[in-house]
């Protein structure tokens, strides 16, 4: 008998997770000892009492799935022609920056700063492919991508008064990320006037930002960027509030405890939105190593803001840095309460349907599905501006499963497994090795989220209901 579970424990109670439902159940003490036991081999399930009386309520049958297939495979050319829906443009691969952790800082084996920017009419027949292709799309996203785009501030908005021009029926959102060096007078008045979404980059205070992020002169970027924030802040309060969020990197060089500090107590830095990274370990030359402070220091903030759901403690006295992971742990909670039933044909949920989702151009016209890939000429790269998009690439990448399948069909993990091509690529080919190493990390991962959830419901948290 072939079945895939997977046993955890809290202090207080033992469970079974069965991923053939995608949810968990409590246990008692003596099933979960022999549960144990049939996890690790010891005893074949078929002579397990505990395995008889679960299956009895429908829970760890036999394993359903028989292939490693994305369900999307088959609508994938469908959305190619017809449903794209945000396109980023990379318009520079020029940065006024050199951020020490940058992909494109020669620390990496896949990306180099380049003086090489995209031409008006690339970026037209971008938006031409763009509009062509996104027929069944409610919404368009345009999105503005470097180096630092805002060196390219003629071209770009070239672009939003062409896709303006040529758009009928529908509504055109514009993004962008920037370092904010060059966010100040009539290029911030255009980007508020054009409504556009803005993530600034910004590694928190003085000394901690201005170890990595500096000018080509070695001087920090930190005080013309509070600057700009300050004076975008007193111009456009609403705007700063709604429409501006701040992307903190954490490299092995800050101090996780004073990066935390600054963005908890700094007045322009108040009602902010904040998404927390690391620095990307893909394509790395070196191996990237972190010091104990961040690691304690993130935890020790994510513990109260487990405390926070439980009622323990005040909203207040948790960090911006990690406020969001609330929405991450509910989100496993609603997939946990489903109770949905695996299908014969699988894939883990990472893959999006490359290309559709997001489409990425880059400065030499090439396609690619996201901006967090390598950009090399490889399985990565979905085709270019003369030749469209490449179905068969798409479809392959979708189904990276296809590089562990045996791994995957009895993966404990395969329901909410978020792996993607970006995970498992090296310098733009997809990689098996890396695959599974890559596997390691995310089912630890996804063990410590389904234990906290468990540990949250034993103190008594419960997802608020949605109002309709």
């Amino acid at each position: 008998m072939n079945i895939v579970f997977k046993c955890l424990k809290t202090p207080v109670k033992k469970y079974v997770y069965d991923r053939n439902t995608n949810v968990v159940v409590t246990v008692s003490d003596v099933d979960y000892d022999e549960l144990i036991d049939v996890e690790e081999g010891r005893l074949k399930p078929e002579e397990s009492k505990a395995v008889k009386k679960l299956q009895d309520h429908g829970l760890l049958l036999e394993n359903r799935v028989v292939e490693i297939a994305h369900p999307d495979t088959q609508y994938a050319e469908h959305h190619i022609e017809n449903r794209l829906s945000q396109l980023i443009l990379q318009v520079t691969q020029q940065c006024n920056l050199r951020c020490e952790y940058c992909v494109y800082s020669g620390g990496y084996t896949n990306r180099h700063h380049a003086n090489r920017i995209m031409t008006v009419e690339l970026a037209k027949k971008g938006i031409d492919y763009f509009i062509a292709h996104s027929f069944e799309s409610n919404n368009l996203y345009l999105s503005f991508y470097g180096g630092e785009p805002l060196l390219q501030f003629e071209l770009i908005k070239e672009v939003v008064k062409y896709i303006n021009s040529i758009v009928e029926g529908k509504k055109v959102y514009f993004s962008m990320t920037t370092n904010a060096t060059l966010l100040k007078g009539k290029i911030a008045d255009y980007l508020v006037e054009n409504d556009f979404d803005i993530t600034i980059s910004l590694d928190g205070s003085q000394e901690e930002h201005d170890k990595n992020r500096k000018f080509i002169n070695g001087q920090g970027s930190f005080t013309t960027i509070m600057k700009n924030i300050k004076d975008l802040r007193e111009r456009y309060p609403k705007y700063v509030k709604e429409r501006i969020k701040f992307n903190t990197v954490i490299s092995p060089k800050v101090n996780m405890a004073c990066v935390k500090e600054f963005f908890d107590t700094d007045e322009v830095m108040s009602d902010t939105r904040i998404l927390f990274n690391t620095v990307s370990e893909n394509n790395s030359l070196t191996d990237i190593e972190f010091e104990d402070n961040v690691y304690i220091v993130r935890k020790y903030e994510y513990i109260k803001l487990l405390l926070m759901m439980i009622g323990k403690i005040n909203e207040k006295y948790v960090s911006k840095l990690v406020l969001r992971s609330k929405d991450n742990i509910d989100l496993l909670i609603k997939s946990l309460s489903k109770h949905k039933e695996i299908s014969a044909i699988m894939h883990h949920n990472g893959p999006c349907i490359a290309g559709a989702r997001r489409l990425f151009i880059n400065v030499d016209g090439d396609f690619y599905p996201c901006e967090k890939v390598s950009e090399c000429k490889g399985d990565v790269c979905i085709g270019n501006i003369e030749n469209g998009i490449n179905i068969e690439k798409v479809k392959n990448l979708i189904n990276i499963g296809n590089l562990t399948k045996d791994e995957c069909l009895v993966c404990w993990n395969l329901f909410n497994c978020s792996m993607c091509a970006a995970d498992c690529e090296v310098d733009g080919n997809l990689d098996a090795n890396h695959k599974v190493q890559h596997c390691k990390k995310v089912k630890t991962a996804g063990l410590l989220a389904i234990l906290e959830i468990c540990a949250l419901e034993e103190f008594g948290y419960a997802l608020k209901e949605e109002k309709n």
